[in-house]
This record gives structure tokens, C-alpha cells and sequence, in this order.
């Protein structure tokens, strides 16, 4: 019953960090600056292959650690961020390359 509790609860605040978010589905970014600012409680943690302007394609969200594939550098993680909400956001730039840009709560859950 309490992992069922805490399972609950983790998932509630997923849902209540991306609904804080102003960042949607094709949402278009002109610099780094206004894309931060969609995503008030986050730090950024990497870049690849940055570019603006950009348009936000996808988001993937985990905790305590993130995995995911940029196109051209493979398969990046990002471990030991025990209590951290992580997301890895994927952007198209306007050569139509994609853009990652990795964030990280900037407080423990």
C-alpha cells in the first residue's frame, strides 16, 4: 500500500511539474534565454547540437536519471540525480537539425 502511495504521489507531481510548464508542442524558441523561461524550476544540465530559432517536438520526463538518443552523438545519460525531476527536451532547429536541451529540477522532490 505505501509503494502504491508513493507511485501516487511521484506521479502527481510529474503531471504538476508539466503542467507548470509553458512549454508546449510546437512552441517556437528564439535563444536559449525565452526557453529557460518556459520552464520555471529547472536548470539547464546539457545542450547538443543547440540552435535557434527552435520548435519544441517532444519532451521526455524521468526521475533520478534520464536516458535518451540525440541524432549524430547516440545514446546519452544522465545518472546520480537521486530526488531530481529530469527531462530531456527536443527541438527543431530551423535547418531542421534537433536540438537537446537537458534539464534538471532545481529543487529535490
Amino acid at each position: 500500500m505505501q509503494t502504491l502511495r508513493r507511485f501516487v504521489v511521484a506521479g502527481l507531481a510529474v503531471l504538476l511539474l508539466q503542467a507548470c510548464s509553458s512549454a508546449t508542442t510546437g512552441k517556437r524558441f528564439d535563444s536559449l534565454a525565452e526557453f529557460s523561461k518556459a520552464f520555471p524550476g529547472f536548470a539547464v544540465l546539457g545542450r547538443f547540437n543547440e540552435g535557434w530559432p527552435a520548435t519544441l517536438t517532444r519532451i521526455d520526463s524521468a526521475r533520478d536519471q534520464i536516458t535518451f538518443t540525440v541524432p549524430g552523438k547516440g545514446r546519452q545519460s544522465y545518472p546520480g540525480y537521486r530526488g531530481y525531476e529530469l527531462k530531456a527536451v527536443f527541438l527543431r532547429r530551423a535547418d531542421g537539425k534537433t536540438a537537446v536541451i537537458v534539464l534538471r529540477s532545481k529543487q529535490r522532490r
